[in-house]
């Protein structure tokens, strides 16, 4: 009775090893799914509201995607440059499809001021602003006829302020402060109003 319970023991135990066998065997013969790569070239409208000119570049396998961007300001006074990576987290990867995404950019502007001094003459002077932002953001993507996409994002979050410093200004009381809490402000946005090319 013995030595039949053993037997038992072991024809099942070569039974399931046949089955493990088999099922990976199977697994391993199926043909893989074909991955989905593609770039997406763009050029961002919603930074012109700002006086920024900015162009995106993105890699997109399957549901993730790696963009890089660079902005310019060129706007009157305010000047400078900003550059940042984002990543991205399709729902579809092939068609018109929300995303959820993290960006992480830096900036560094500087715009002239004028204001007027203790004998009322117009002076003016440079403030220059340095912030680094990290801020979750929600956007779309609208494909149109496979070659062309319109993406909106948004984000927003708190800007780590590195640098804010002023020219030489020779003015009691002059708020400095107040016009750091803009620099904040206009730092702590995310946003994108884009039209692109797919190749």
């Amino acid at each position: 009775m013995k030595l039949m319970k053993k037997k038992f023991i072991f024809l099942f135990s070569i039974f399931l090893l046949l089955i493990a066998f088999n099922v990976e065997a199977q697994r391993k013969g199926e043909k893989k799914k074909p991955e989905y790569t593609r770039s997406n070239a763009r050029f961002n409208f919603f930074p012109l509201f700002m006086g920024r000119l900015s162009a995106n570049y993105e890699y997109q396998s399957n549901k993730n995607s790696l963009n890089a961007n660079g902005n310019w300001g060129f706007a009157g006074r305010w000047r400078g440059f900003l550059v940042a990576s984002n990543y991205r987290r399709y729902f579809h990867p092939k068609r018109t499809s929300f995303f959820l995404g993290l960006t992480a950019n830096f900036s560094d502007y500087y715009e002239t001021i004028e204001f007027l001094d203790e004998q009322e003459q117009k002076q003016d002077t440079k403030l220059r602003g340095q912030a680094l932002l990290i801020a979750p953001n929600l956007g779309l993507r609208i494909r149109i006829l496979r070659l062309i996409n319109i993406t909106g994002r948004f984000g927003y979050s708190n800007p780590f302020i590195l640098r804010y410093t002023a020219g030489k200004i020779e003015v009691p009381n002059f708020d400095l402060d107040g016009y750091k809490r803009d620099f904040r402000i206009r730092s702590a946005f995310d946003g994108e109003l884009s039209l692109g090319i797919h190749f």
